[in-house]
């Protein structure tokens, strides 16, 4: 993957929508009403750093919406003597989030791909499951 000089986090915009993103703060202040909405007090001393503790946790959970794809495709290998059938990589462990409900998923998966002049490494394509 190739490393770019990056904007600071708070004033970069989506991959995805090419929108700005929301600021740390506006994040934190988001967890705080949600707490409030739950019948809880964000200003109790438990909950005081709840708010930049979800916020960052976050933004390691949907890290991959930041990823393109393609910067683990780029590597391939092209001596393909001997893989002319399907290439597999099974149970494939895997953390995500239902997008409807941000509920969390957690399972196993499959991978495979007929090869076509390039073989990709099976560490590239674990990674586009789990980026």
């Amino acid at each position: 993957m190739s490393k770019s000089p990056r904007a600071p986090l708070d004033a970069r915009r989506t991959r995805r929508s090419g929108r700005l993103k929301p600021s740390q703060a506006e994040a934190e202040e988001a967890v705080r009403t949600l707490l409030r909405w739950a019948g809880d007090d964000p200003t109790r001393e438990g909950l005081l750093g709840t708010p930049d503790r979800v916020a960052r946790a976050y933004r390691e959970f949907f890290s991959g919406y930041e990823v393109d794809p393609m910067d683990y495709l780029t590597r391939t290998f092209t001596e393909i003597d001997g893989y002319d059938e399907l290439i597999v990589l099974s149970d494939i462990r895997f953390e995500s989030d239902w997008e409807h409900h941000l509920a969390p998923i957690i399972g196993r998966a499959q991978i495979g791909y007929l090869p076509n002049r390039r073989v990709f490494g099976s560490s590239k394509l674990a990674r586009l499951l789990k980026p």
